[in-house]
């Protein structure tokens, strides 16, 4: 049916927290209110923003992108209860025939109307430093080159590819992705901030989860951390969980990206499902350990929090308001070359916020997909 909606209170748009009123007509944001509206005034401190948007999600809730058509749609669905209207179905490195499987999973899938948007495939890997592979399966990351790659796009069409510079071909297959509209992000990686700017003038734009699967700051070493820092044009990732990244070195984080910093989950089959043992897809197991998921060999293993606790996350390590929550709204959509702030004409996706930056309501085209309005 169709919605027609006015929402009244504190509205994040263009950057900016101010009072004012979210027009839903038909499904689509609009300057003016429809008729017949129904009204919803905001309690004082709560938040009407764009929807969040996740450009890293390896699973969700027990099931693995990747892993079937039907858990593709539980995923999607059950995103919305952590405020995200969109998200990028995210795959990790594996074997030529893994990556054939999961396209005939996304081939099967039928996204469902009440769920989380697919923003298409965010292809994390098999281009990576082999020193630097984290929870991916050394021997995909060995085996692969820039022609793997190439056969993997035509296959699978990502929006996002994550790779690694230093590896052979990488600067010519980086400029030929972002030729061909591919969101290049540079990651597990132990690039020197040389080679990471000649990465970027190729075309990459992004780097993949900060401080994470690369060297860190050091005094007569930047890195690949330290190149991104210092280009204007670069977006950053973090993973916002309080684990991955200690909260100091998020505030510094925080300090030095302003609008670039992007706030990803980093999620798997395991967030948001019960603590113990989950078996993977392509063999091998994850162990959820409270708010940590740890491979066989003890290291992180993703994030066992979704991304509806990273914009207060966020704010309690520095950020301003307006800062925590571009970086969950607006710099995702930026970075894929989105509009960011409830757009008239847009879909009617945003998420009402508490006091404490939590969702309590999820919408989709007007419609409530999980929570409650006021």
């Amino acid at each position: 049916m169709p919605v027609r909606l006015t929402i009244t209170g504190s509205t994040f748009r263009q950057g900016r927290i101010d009072r004012g009123s979210v027009h839903v007509v038909d499904g689509r944001f609009e300057d003016e209110p429809g008729p017949r509206d129904r009204h919803v005034d905001l309690p004082a401190g709560w938040i009407a923003a764009p929807g969040f948007v996740d450009l890293q999600v390896n699973g969700f809730a027990g099931h693995e992108v990747g892993g079937s058509a039907e858990g593709h749609a539980a995923i999607a669905r059950a995103l919305a209860a952590e405020g995200v209207t969109a998200f990028c179905p995210t795959l990790i490195s594996g074997t030529e025939k893994e990556y054939e499987r999961a396209a005939t999973a996304f081939a099967g899938t039928r996204w469902p109307d009440d769920g989380s948007r697919s923003l298409g495939i965010h292809l994390e890997g098999p281009l990576l430093s082999p020193a630097r592979h984290g929870a991916h399966p050394p021997d995909a990351v060995d085996a692969a080159d820039a022609s793997l790659v190439r056969r993997l796009v035509e296959l699978l069409r990502p929006r996002v590819v994550t790779l690694s510079p230093e590896r052979d071909r990488a600067l010519p297959l980086i400029a030929e992705l972002a030729t061909a509209g591919v969101v290049v992000s540079l990651g597990h990686t132990e690039a020197p901030p040389e080679l990471m700017d000649a990465a970027f003038a190729a075309g990459a734009s992004m780097l993949t989860h900060a401080f994470n699967a690369m060297p860190g700051l050091e005094a007569r070493a930047p890195g690949p951390l330290g190149a991104a820092l210092l280009d204007a044009n670069v977006f950053i990732g973090v993973i916002a969980d309080g684990v991955h990244v200690h909260p100091r070195m998020l505030a510094l984080l925080v300090r030095l990206t302003g609008p670039r910093l992007i706030a990803v989950s980093d999620a798997v089959s395991a967030t948001s499902a019960a603590a113990g043992v989950h078996r993977l897809a392509g063999g091998g197991t994850i162990r959820r350990l409270g708010d940590r998921i740890e491979n066989s060999r003890g290291g992180l293993a993703g994030s066992a929090l979704g991304l509806g606790g990273a914009a207060g996350r966020l704010r309690a390590a520095g950020c301003s308001t307006e800062q925590a929550l571009a970086a969950v709204c607006d710099a995702p959509r930026e970075a894929l070359g989105m509009s960011t702030s409830l757009t008239s004409g847009e879909p009617a996706d945003l998420v009402i916020l508490d006091r404490e930056l939590r969702p309590r309501a999820t919408l989709l085209d007007g419609h409530v997909v999980w929570g409650e309005l006021p």
